[in-house]
């Protein structure tokens, strides 16, 4: 696996020039950022260290000081680059030493192009350094937990490349990666936008690899950490997925594939991997949501001859019916509290909202509008529902806001999309719309005066949380 040779990047701020690798199709540094901030330092304080080193960041710094087009590599890229030079799948996820010989590859000289530079740290305590030229380490993007962020450290002495949480405060070395939007704008839509439990990764829909390579379909999965701007594709079936639904520990993702020939309730980890079909039924089952306890999937199926809604186990088992009705019940979510599931019925001649008890008893209408309302969405603390209203033969798309009991009817967006919103846990919204003649994320407040954030696309915005 050699790397692919990319010539050099120029920083436009400082102007200092760095070599550059591809490794399983990720653009790397191939040297330690050296930009200087008031926060930074040179290993022992001598700016002769930066010079061959380059800079220790503190990781709250770090997430941002790579130059524009550029992010912080994160802890999935480096998983990415881990697999590319041979570390078995058995041990990507481990702490410590881990691997025998794979660590060579990252050397100096090694044929991944990496070629690390042993530039030490820099402890928490004031002025206490790992001197360099025996070991380096490297921050990711990811934290392990509110103290902590996952980071990477390869010896001199060793072949092995060691994992494990490292305290906020330490100073460590960036290795930069190009952001995906570093180029023309892509065409093609993005959509279906569905936030991480924590807030912190938005996952959704887009067809634009299909429409680079021609196709009418192809809409996959992706995972976007709006704060970096690192993305990752989760499927590549060269179909239709659809319907994300995140598990309330953030560490799974369910939804929709068509790529059995018929529309199956698939489930798998945050990286992409492990990805499981539940229904393995040969009727339509879709739109999954998590129960918020983690241990059910509410979805729909055709399989009863109309569209129902049922329960199951998480591992797909114990397989339950919720409704029994002649019209369609569709899209059923959760309520915070795990004591009402929200859903769209058609019972009553036209596409509305109902509100039932999460056993299915006491379904209640809760709107009554001429045009078709959709999926429903709760806020955090359960006081309102955001739903999609609009009409499927002109394709014209309003969001709404009301309450559960049906009350406080509201108009929030004008020209979104048909796939739906999705709350933030501070209590705002992304929810697709037509930008420029391209399908993007955006990100609101409710009750806000100001447009939509871009937030997906190359002239999104950083998000700040």
């Amino acid at each position: 696996m050699p790397a692919e040779s990319l010539g050099s990047f120029v920083d436009p701020r400082d102007g200092k020039s760095y070599p550059l690798a591809r490794v399983a199709g990720i653009t790397w540094f191939a040297r330690n950022l050296d930009f200087a901030t008031p926060t930074s330092h040179c290993n022992g304080d001598e700016p002769t260290s930066c010079a061959s080193y380059g800079r220790l960041y503190r990781w709250e710094e770090a997430l941002s000081v790579c130059p524009p087009g550029w992010h912080l590599s994160t802890e999935y890229e480096w998983r990415d680059l881990e697999r590319a030079i041979g570390l078995p799948e058995t041990e990507i996820e481990g702490r410590g030493d881990r691997g025998t010989v794979e660590g060579r590859r990252l050397k100096p000289g090694g044929d991944s192009g990496f070629e690390n530079l042993y530039g030490g740290w820099r402890r928490y305590e004031e002025g206490n350094y790992r001197e360099p030229g025996g070991a380096s380490a490297f921050w990711t993007a990811t934290e392990s937990d509110p103290l902590h962020a996952w980071h990477r450290d390869v010896s001199e002495g060793d072949d092995m490349i060691w994992r494990s949480p490292v305290v906020k405060h330490y100073g460590l070395s960036v290795r930069c990666v190009k952001n995906r939007y570093d180029r023309d704008e892509y065409d093609g839509q993005d959509t279906h936008p569905a936030w991480s439990p924590d807030g912190r990764l938005l996952a959704y829909i887009s067809n634009r690899e299909g429409v680079a390579a021609g196709r009418e379909i192809n809409f996959e999965i992706y995972v976007l950490d709006p704060r970096t701007k690192f993305e990752r594709r989760l499927t590549d079936n060269q179909d239709f997925e659809s319907d994300i639904a995140w598990s309330p520990d953030g560490s799974r993702i369910a939804f929709k594939s068509y790529r059995d020939g018929n529309d199956e309730v698939y489930v798998m980890n945050v990286d992409g991997s492990g990805q499981i079909n539940l229904t393995e039924h040969p009727a339509s089952d879709g739109q999954p949501s998590f129960s918020p306890d983690g241990s059910l999937i509410a979805f729909s199926s055709d399989r009863s001859g109309d569209r129902e809604l049922y329960t199951m186990r998480s591992d797909g088992s114990d397989l339950r019916r919720l409704t029994d009705s002649p019209a369609s019940d569709n899209t059923p979510r959760w309520s915070p509290d795990g004591q009402r599931i929200a859903f769209v019925s058609e019972r009553d001649g036209n596409a509305e909202i109902y509100v039932m008890s999460s056993d299915g008893d006491d379904a209640r209408r809760v709107t009554d509008a001429p045009l078709a309302d959709w999926y429903p969405a709760w806020s955090p603390d359960g006081g309102w529902l955001v739903l999609t209203h609009g009409d499927w033969e002109t394709d014209e798309w309003s969001l709404f806001l009301v309450r559960p009991d049906g009350s406080d009817r509201r108009q929030l967006v004008t020209g979104s999309d048909s796939g739906g919103a999705s709350w933030h846990p501070d209590g705002t919204l992304a929810y697709g719309s037509e930008v420029d003649g391209r399908g993007r994320i955006l990100h609101i407040a409710v009750g806000g005066t100001t447009e939509g954030q871009l937030i997906t696309g190359r002239r999104a915005a950083t998000f700040e949380e």
